[in-house]
């Protein structure tokens, strides 16, 4: 995330956001499921599809996370970037730009950019990691499920810029993550993950 914060930074798609806060978002995002610790561990992480009931649930962990935060009683903790940064990415990391995301339906410029970085940067890890019964989607598939299947979640300026530099090589410097299993996951109709 902090690779991919820097990148959007430089190109002038953070708006008003300062350089030297870029290592706090990038810390506060790892902050971004909090709230999924305290949800029934079948529907934090589903080996399958959600129940409507079971969305609504799964969905509450966005409000839950940033509950979380504002309840630990630290001297000043409330006044940090860190707490800052993580409040807003637990609240709205699963805002879209149509407005159809939640908790809040936020739309457009009413979601921070940072936050849209913190998203994408998700999605794609999401993606990347392992899958039950079918290990986990390529680098080139994983772009591919974004391009098509992410349109109206970011704003398509950030949306354009992350696939025009997730290259293979970009990607492996952004992500440590171990080269995808080519396994069912290539051709499967699996669906996108729901984080």
């Amino acid at each position: 995330t902090y690779g991919l914060l820097r990148l959007f930074w430089s190109r002038g798609l953070l708006d008003d956001t300062l350089e030297l806060d870029i290592p706090f978002i990038a810390f506060a995002a790892g902050l971004h499921d909090l709230g999924r610790s305290v949800l029934a561990p079948s529907i934090a992480n589903p080996t399958g599809a959600l129940t409507p009931a079971e969305q609504q649930v799964f969905e509450t962990h966005t409000v839950l996370g940033a509950a979380i935060l504002s309840a630990i009683e630290l001297p000043h903790f409330t006044d940090s970037r860190i707490y800052q940064y993580g409040w807003e990415i637990c609240l709205q990391h699963h805002e879209r730009w149509d407005g159809r995301g939640y908790p809040q339906h936020l739309k457009g410029d009413k979601i921070a950019p940072y936050i849209q970085v913190v998203s994408l940067a998700d999605v794609y890890d999401e993606m990347r990691a392992p899958h039950p019964g079918c290990g986990s989607f390529s680098h080139k598939k994983a772009l591919e499920m974004i391009s098509s299947g992410r349109r109206g979640a970011f704003s398509p300026q950030m949306l354009d810029c992350f696939l025009s530099v997730m290259n293979e090589e970009n990607a492996a410097f952004f992500y440590s993550q171990k080269p995808a299993s080519q396994s069912n996951c290539e051709t499967s109709s699996v669906e996108e993950p729901t984080s």
